[in-house]
């Protein structure tokens, strides 16, 4: 016992040691001053220390990967104050290289649990690295490969997720790079010496977004692909293939008229429909098959997706509408069941409440004071569409801080009665202090929700958390 502390103690060292470079740094440069830096020392020799315990617990890696997650933040609003963006290769590399790290040992260790996958994924979407958010879904879909949810929502994030956060880490970058270009050229000038316009080719610039899009629709083809061959002939892997392809076709169509020089695929196939018109006769294969039991209101809502993807395809549609409406028409009458088609489903079953009058009294309020005293009326019996809505008429008349102040306080009066059973309203909270309320505080709302949700829901609720917009 002795020995194995010893060892314990020397790995923990050793990880401190490595450390202290980025310390120097951080007080050299003025973000932290040498009390801050000796404070930041001591919480981490905490946490490395806890990471060495023979009994290895998750919530260890979870509050080491918050305290991190935490300190970033600190630094970015530090930087913006002094307008000092340098050595970020030496001070934020090092921590987000900690934070893999440990997202990295919280997955080996706990890989039975999905939330550790997705918290790895979601980090490195909003660092603005989504090729290794791809390896890491990747990897959790080897571990938890009987489930089709999760190869529907990775293939949606790589074809919708990603390009977004793609595109907003670009903004990002462009815009920092702006801002440190504008002060050079204001010293230039001052300094007499001549300044050039920027030099990246206005061909490059477009070009690289249709690059984007055709690397996210490879990916996520991809993934449904590989997800069907674990499970042959899946009606909603096909559907969701589907849509991929004929989202697909109708861009490169749009994008020809801007852009014919888009390369990478074959344009002609593609662009007269040939992908999605082989997804589609494939599914209708699975009408005639016997090995499976369907319902006639499974048949229909299947009908009615695929005449709607078609539909939002013109190549397909010229093929197919017709034999899609006819396969409708032909049906038996019948109630339709649930869907059985959306990844959303789960997620958002729970939280689907009936609010349409409470919507309706809150956009006819005349003013922000009639819009809160509907919803004072109206709060112990609404649902999340209307706590969404009233959210949006705050956020549209004032974002003071006595306006978000009001907004959490709804949303804690709110929690104990759909905490429970609604992930809808945990992804709601969680947008609302992600964008608009205290960012610091999404780690403990997530744990909170954790929590709160009923045990046959968290699976759900991870999902949402991987695409936000699935239960919006």
């Amino acid at each position: 016992p002795t020995g194995i502390r010893w060892l314990m103690a020397e790995y923990a060292e050793e990880q401190l040691e490595q450390q202290l470079p980025e310390l120097q740094q951080l007080t050299i440069s003025g973000l932290l001053n040498p009390d801050e830096a000796a404070q930041l020392l001591r919480k981490r020799r905490g946490f490395e220390y806890r990471l060495q315990k023979r009994e290895k617990r998750l919530r260890d890696y979870q509050a080491y990967a918050q305290h991190e997650v935490g300190l970033l933040l600190l630094l970015k609003h530090r930087r913006a104050a002094a307008s000092y963006y340098f050595k970020r290769d030496r001070i934020e590399a090092s921590i987000v290289q900690r934070l893999h790290r440990l997202h990295r040992q919280a997955c080996y260790r706990f890989q039975e649990r999905l939330d550790c996958w997705l918290a790895h994924a979601r980090f490195c979407e909003q660092i603005g690295h989504p090729q290794m958010a791809s390896k890491v879904l990747a990897r959790m879909l080897q571990v938890h490969s009987g489930r089709e949810d999760l190869w529907l929502a990775a293939a949606d994030w790589h074809w919708t997720d990603r390009l977004e956060a793609r595109a907003r880490w670009l903004r990002q970058k462009e815009g920092r790079k702006k801002s440190l270009k504008d002060e050079e050229k204001s010293e230039q000038q001052a300094l007499g010496m001549e300044t050039d316009a920027d030099g990246v080719p206005a061909d490059a610039r477009l070009s690289a977004p249709a690059k984007e899009v055709l690397q996210s629709a490879q990916l996520a083809r991809a993934f449904l692909l590989r997800g069907l061959r674990v499970h042959k002939r899946s009606r909603r892997l096909l559907f969701g293939l589907l849509k991929l392809e004929c989202g697909l076709t109708a861009w490169l169509l749009h994008r020809r008229q801007d852009l014919p020089a888009a390369s990478g695929i074959d344009e002609d196939s593609v662009a007269a429909g040939e992908p999605a018109a082989l997804v589609l006769s494939a599914l209708l294969e699975t009408f005639g098959d016997s090995t499976t039991s369907r319902s006639t209101g499974e048949d229909r809502q299947l009908l009615t997706g695929l005449l709607s993807a078609a539909q939002a395809c013109p190549p397909v549609a010229d093929k197919f509408a017709d034999d899609l409406r006819a396969r409708l028409a032909a049906l038996p009458a019948e109630v339709e069941d649930p869907p059985i088609l959306s990844v959303a489903d789960a997620a958002g079953a729970a939280a689907a409440d009936p609010d349409d009058e409470v919507v309706a009294k809150l956009d006819a309020a005349d003013g922000l004071d009639a819009a809160r005293e509907v919803w004072a009326a109206s709060r112990d019996t609404a649902g999340v569409r209307a706590l969404r809505r009233y959210c949006q008429l705050e956020a549209a008349s004032s974002r003071s801080a006595a306006s978000i102040a009001r907004v959490r306080r709804e949303f804690e009066r709110l929690a104990g009665r759909l905490g429970p059973g609604s992930v809808a309203f945990w992804a709601a909270y969680l947008e609302f202090e992600d964008s608009w309320g205290d960012s610091a505080l999404v780690g403990e709302l997530d744990w909170r929700a954790r929590k709160f949700l009923k045990p046959e829901l968290l699976n759900a609720y991870y999902v949402a958390r991987l695409c936000p917009h699935m239960t919006s």
